[in-house]
């Protein structure tokens, strides 16, 4: 796309949703969960049924993302983001680009650096009730007591009923947010970026009655997924609750698809909407049990936790179309300044996806690389590769390799890996060769660098450490 001058530049509206499965979505036939107004959307762009993250966690997926780098090549995403990589923000102030960035979630918030060159940027916070039981239970080591069944019955009797804490706003505070840009003027194009946390771990699915019988199960839920963090995700908690979380995963993402129904009416009824891009992604995946683990914290990079959505509705576009190449979060930021009609920085690795928007011939497929390092629960370093239709996974905790034929077993469960096979070998050397970018010498140390003392030592804001501990990133 050339330059057209500032005045007929598009405007460009991310919105990512933390831990969202790319099997979850209406699109598909039989689809796990129903997301008629994200449907909607697609209706309207291009569906990219095979899109992979390229990181297991939310800091070094959405540093990906908004960079177009990869972890390993700036020291895992540690501490904040790095002032020599390069920003989806920094080109497109540069442009013209009035930029507002909207996250309720303090990983991929200012205190990380991803403040960046947006003009305008707010961590929204959910709010504290300041009631004499909400002191109470805000003070640390309250919540060793509220796990007790008799406390709460006691408590409940004099008049305190005790929620677990809040630890995120819902999809329709952030919407809210974003509705104070989206309706209006401006006189400059504006990018707009999102971020929801409503599928991230606790699943809270708010629509459901509050009984005594739903905040006792909520209570367990906590209980467990103590239980589950200490084992590092290797817990299974039966499949009555098992059924549960799936369950309230769910209805938080159908719930969460109403909310988009309201901020994507706004974005309808925008005078400009013809001139306007919507991406709609995710950070990672979330793993239900599949292959021995929940959640994220310990990706396994399998399908459940690599696999994500991706969805760009491009203005005035001919007709909807699905693209069944397989492609890469990397390729994000390429793909939302091509565009913009803004040239990309040479220190990118992405490239844009802009021929599949536009139906044009097929592009040669390149690896698509997914990393695992840099959380607190994330020993080593663990790296997948999808290329010529083999899944390849480096496990660097065990220090082994896996490798999966994705048409023949899509749900990898037959492991083909062998050291002395062709194909097995032509992966080893696609992983050296990534990993010789940055990773090599952190591979080879006797003391790698890793830790919740790098990860959060940049916000020491009492509200957000017991965020961070209510979202399972601390203890």
């Amino acid at each position: 796309m050339t330059d057209t001058g500032q005045s007929k530049r598009p405007n460009v509206v991310l919105l990512s949703v933390d831990c969202w499965r790319g099997d979850h979505i209406g699109l598909y036939d039989g689809a796990i969960a129903k997301t008629p107004h994200i449907d909607r959307l697609a209706s309207q762009g291009t569906w990219f049924p095979r899109h992979y993250t390229c990181g297991g966690w939310t800091k070094i997926a959405m540093t990906a993302l908004l960079s177009s780098t990869y972890s390993s090549q700036y020291n895992f995403s540690q501490g904040k983001v790095d002032e020599d990589r390069p920003f989806l923000t920094d080109a497109l102030k540069d442009a013209g680009y009035k930029t507002i960035g909207i996250t309720s979630n303090p990983v991929c918030g200012s205190a990380q650096g991803f403040d960046r060159n947006f003009d305008h940027f707010t961590d929204i916070r959910p709010v504290i009730k300041t009631s004499l039981a909400d002191r109470f239970f805000a003070i640390r080591g309250s919540g060793h007591l509220l796990r007790r069944r008799i406390v709460r019955r006691f408590l409940n009797l004099i008049g305190m009923h005790p929620n677990p804490p809040r630890p995120a706003c819902n999809a329709n505070e952030v919407i809210e947010h974003g509705l104070l840009w989206i309706t209006q003027e401006h006189d400059q194009p504006f990018f707009l970026w999102l971020h929801f946390m409503d599928l991230h771990w606790p699943y809270q699915a708010r629509q459901r009655p509050k009984t005594g019988d739903e905040k006792e199960a909520v209570w367990k839920d906590r209980f467990l997924w103590r239980t589950v963090r200490r084992r590092k995700g290797k817990f299974d908690p039966g499949q009555k609750r098992s059924d549960r979380w799936k369950q309230l995963y769910r209805e938080e993402l159908e719930q969460m698809d109403l909310c988009f129904g309201r901020l994507f009416d706004a974005l309808y009824d925008m005078e400009d909407w013809e001139n306007t891009h919507v991406v709609l992604t995710s950070d990672h995946g979330e793993e239900f049990f599949e292959h021995g683990t929940w959640a994220h914290s310990w990706n396994q990079l399998h399908k459940e936790g690599a696999h994500v959505p991706l969805i760009i509705c491009k203005a005035r576009a001919d007709q909807p179309r699905q693209v069944t190449s397989t492609v890469s979060q990397i390729d994000i930021a390429p793909t939302i300044l091509d565009l913009a009609g803004v040239a990309k920085p040479e220190a990118m690795d992405g490239h844009s996806l802009m021929v599949h928007l536009e139906g044009q011939a097929e592009v040669e497929p390149r690896p698509v690389y997914s990393e695992m390092h840099g959380h607190r629960d994330s020993i080593l370093y663990r790296l997948s590769i999808i290329h010529d239709g083999y899944k390849y996974i480096y496990d660097g905790d065990r220090d082994c390799c896996h490798l999966f034929e994705m048409a023949k077993d899509p749900e990898e469960r037959s492991d083909i890996y062998h050291k002395d096979d062709a194909v097995s070998r032509r992966f080893d050397s696609l992983r050296l060769s990534h990993v010789a970018k940055g990773v090599l010498n952190i591979l080879k140390s006797d003391d790698p660098v890793v830790g919740e003392d790098i990860l959060y030592d940049l916000d020491a804001d009492p509200k957000v450490v017991e965020r961070l501990r209510a979202l399972g990133y601390l203890d």
